[in-house]
């Protein structure tokens, strides 16, 4: 058989006093905050480590080939190809490739399409005798194509 004292305390349940729970409290504000510190300073120390690394890969070379690139990609896989009725037609090109394209015909293409950037290829670039030329590729799909760069840059 069970007894009384045996009841009574197995049901009894700790209380902490008042001084006893907001010295709780307050510890655990304290490791809430020191977290949130350790979290800011190290996302903080990631974003300059981050723009650190740009800049020494951002250099102006860097920005302008990857610009041109882009816009040359857009133009050959968005413009010229789309225009271009008989793909097979494509493959007389394949060892000659296509006429060259001035940097200056090439940010004019498509109404203008990329015209805001004309200034900022000044700074770097002779937009006349920085030039490409397509030469397209079997199976002569919109992707299937290699670009021939010839800078005229001051890098």
């Amino acid at each position: 058989m069970v007894s009384a004292d045996r009841v009574h305390i197995s049901r009894m349940r700790i209380v902490k006093s008042g001084p006893a729970e907001e010295k709780s409290n307050s510890n655990k504000a304290y490791r809430f905050s020191k977290n949130t510190i350790l979290t800011v300073i190290a996302f903080v120390m990631l974003v300059m480590v981050g723009f650190t690394i740009f800049n020494i890969i951002a250099t102006p070379e860097f920005l302008v080939k990857h610009k041109i690139k882009s816009i040359a990609d857009d133009y050959y896989q968005n413009y010229f190809y789309d225009s271009v009725p008989e793909k097979e037609g494509l493959s007389y090109y394949t060892e000659t490739g296509l006429s060259r394209l001035s940097l200056r015909q090439l940010l004019l293409y498509s109404d203008r399409k990329y015209s805001d950037t004309t200034d900022w290829f000044i700074n770097y670039c002779n937009l006349d005798k920085t030039n490409l030329k397509f030469y397209p590729e079997e199976p002569y799909s919109r992707t299937s194509y290699h670009v021939d760069y010839s800078y005229s840059c001051k890098f």
